[in-house]
């Protein structure tokens, strides 16, 4: 795990200190924010369901890991894939299942999700 931080931490070091991202960061205009209702009586593991019918979601998957690959070295994203499979053992059951539910409604894997 100790062997992991340096290359977790470095390319949050490049995107903090990114002038090219911090000017179109401040540049950025306001937009409205799309309001969304999650029935919590409904089982963890189908909260999110809703999202793959959901305008706007479509792309989320292209979106996330376009993101993910510009931060995270694409080597690690499978050992948070693995790690992901015994995640009901490290989070609370209901937790881990939206979190599932998630993954399942963005068709994005649970190490993505993570």
């Amino acid at each position: 795990v100790f062997a992991l931080a340096p290359a977790l931490v470095c390319p949050a070091w490049g995107w903090i200190n990114d002038e090219t991202l911090r000017a179109e960061s401040l540049a950025a205009v306001p937009g409205s924010v799309k309001r969304l209702q999650v029935d919590l009586d409904l089982e963890p593991l189908h909260r999110w369901d809703f999202l793959s019918h959901e305008p706007g979601f479509e792309a989320y998957h292209s979106e996330v890991t376009q993101y993910l690959e510009k931060y995270i070295p694409a080597h690690l994203l499978p050992m948070v894939d693995d790690i992901t499979k015994h995640m009901e053992k490290a989070y609370y059951a209901d937790y881990a299942q939206e979190m599932q539910s998630l993954s399942s409604a963005l068709n994005i894997s649970l190490g993505e999700i993570v």
